[in-house]
């Protein structure tokens, strides 16, 4: 878990694991630095999940990425970026307000007579230096990147919205409850803490609706998997 973003950090050792050094280096660099880091967290999940419900997480979103139905954008202003992607302006301004961690934003590309819904997440330079420096927060936060990712591959969006966000949160709560006993001196953050708290058992969590847990597809079974 501690080694999960060892190959990028090696590949990115010139851009830096500081966040002025981040913000410093050629844009290109650290964009490129971003996406290898997000592709080790997917593949951590994936390959090295503690249980099948993060297995399966880290795979669809694995697969999704393989589909183009996921793409990554490095921005030092979400704001912006969501606006750009065509968030309204009043939502932009709220959910999008925290510079310093990943977004997700939903959106939808017309393909022939189909128009597949997709995602697109934005990652701030403080998630190239936080996978180099916090391994096990930022693999939490991949976690509820991935849920939410899922949701869509799993037509969540539209079935039950109410519960993306609870979802997530609880996601990355089954992920950090299992990196607590696996590195007991990780030293975690208010946030992570809270999470643990809201939610001691993970997605299982008595919080959680029964409702809000579903069995997903797997990578092969997507309506438009054309690189299958």
């Amino acid at each position: 878990m501690l080694d999960a973003f060892q190959i990028p950090s090696r590949d990115h050792f010139t851009v830096g694991k500081t966040i002025d050094a981040v913000r410093r280096a050629p844009f290109e660099k650290a964009a490129r630095a971003a996406g290898d880091f997000f592709t080790s967290g997917v593949a951590y999940l994936a390959n090295r999940g503690h249980d099948p419900f993060i297995q399966e997480v880290g795979t669809v979103t694995w697969w999704t990425v393989n589909q183009r139905r996921v793409l990554t954008a490095y921005t030092e202003d979400m704001k912006g970026a969501a606006m750009q992607l065509g968030v309204p302006p009043e939502i932009a301004l709220t959910a999008y307000s925290k510079n310093d961690e990943p977004h997700v934003v939903f959106t939808a590309r017309k393909s022939g007579l189909l128009i597949p819904e997709a995602a697109y997440v934005l990652l701030p330079p403080e998630f190239v230096v936080n996978a180099q420096t916090q391994p096990v927060e930022t693999l939490a936060t991949m976690a509820w990147i991935g849920s939410q990712v899922r949701d869509m591959a799993n037509g969540r969006l539209l079935l039950d919205p109410k519960y993306l966000n609870h979802r997530a949160n609880a996601t990355e709560a089954h992920f950090l409850k299992q990196a607590v006993a696996e590195h007991p001196d990780v030293e975690l953050s208010q946030n992570s803490q809270a999470l643990l708290e809201a939610f001691p058992d993970g997605i299982f969590s008595s919080r959680v609706s029964p409702a809000a847990i579903y069995k997903g597809i797997t990578g092969t079974e997507f309506q438009q998997a054309p690189n299958n």
